[in-house]
């Protein structure tokens, strides 16, 4: 697309925030496509029963027709890096998937950056995992 945009959203007053991508193929306000959530936080849940959770901070990178995202996440209690892409530019996205491998501990995940070289994605974070804040990085190859 010309323009690609990703944000953080509270939609329909609803108590947790997601992350929302969209993307204009032409040059008009009105050429954006419908947005689209992207995290995959309330698969299964119930919002009049379970505990809200925030997705924000979402960072993207578009190289060659690649797209990669990444976003900070509370869905599983603390802080946690998630991550999706996009091989045709946006048109579809991979599922998103957990970027750190902290388990379940009291650390917390903030603050990611994306990378993207054309045939790897390369996420960086903030990490407390070891009581201090870190700075952490992981790729993924992209297909």
């Amino acid at each position: 697309g010309l323009v690609s945009v990703a944000w953080s959203d509270i939609r329909a007053r609803e108590a947790d925030s997601n992350v929302f991508y969209t993307r204009a193929l032409r040059r008009s306000a009105r050429a954006f496509q419908p947005s689209h959530q992207l995290d995959g936080s309330r698969l299964g849940s119930d919002p009049d029963i379970d505990t809200p959770t925030t997705q924000s901070h979402p960072d993207m990178k578009l190289a060659g027709g690649k797209l990669c995202i990444a976003w900070q996440d509370d869905r599983n209690g603390t802080n946690d890096v998630y991550f999706t892409h996009s091989a045709d530019g946006g048109s579809t996205f991979a599922a998103d998937e957990r970027v750190d491998d902290t388990g379940a501990g009291p650390s917390a995940q903030t603050a990611p950056s994306v990378a993207i070289d054309g045939t790897r994605c390369y996420v960086v974070w903030e990490d407390t995992r070891l009581g201090n804040s870190d700075i952490v990085v992981a790729s993924r190859v992209l297909q």
